[in-house]
């Protein structure tokens, strides 16, 4: 038996098919590329999106690799994928607030002073 370990492309940011995803790894064999993704979806590498329904037969499921932006969510509504109810759980949002408080207080200076420091001594003068 022939373990060679291939490692499997995965399409960034973009939604595919198994059948896309046998396209872009010609080289495996159809139910090792299966073994693998599910092996990558049991691991959290790979999350399942929804289906594409309107073919005969069963609907085809539509993956994603993790992270998942919004983009890819967006343009999967565009190709007509039927989400799965979790889909909002699968986008990671980070709320970013621009609102920064700074007060400034300006402070007038009595008598400025200047320092000098040599080697030798040490002075200080008055302007």
């Amino acid at each position: 038996m022939n373990k060679n370990k291939h490692d499997i492309t995965w399409p960034k940011d973009t939604a595919f098919t198994i059948a896309e995803l046998w396209e872009i790894n010609s080289g495996f064999k159809n139910i090792t590329l299966r073994v693998r993704l599910a092996n990558a979806i049991a691991d959290g590498t790979v999350v399942e999106l929804g289906n594409i329904t309107g073919c005969q037969g069963r609907p085809k499921k539509v993956f994603a690799v993790t992270p998942v932006t919004q983009h890819v969510i967006d343009n999967s509504n565009l190709t007509n994928v039927h989400l799965q109810d979790t889909y909002q759980n699968l986008v990671t949002v980070m709320n970013v607030n621009s609102e920064h408080k700074t007060s400034l207080e300006f402070v007038p200076v009595a008598s400025p002073m200047t320092t000098t420091v040599s080697p030798s001594m040490e002075t200080t003068t008055e302007a």
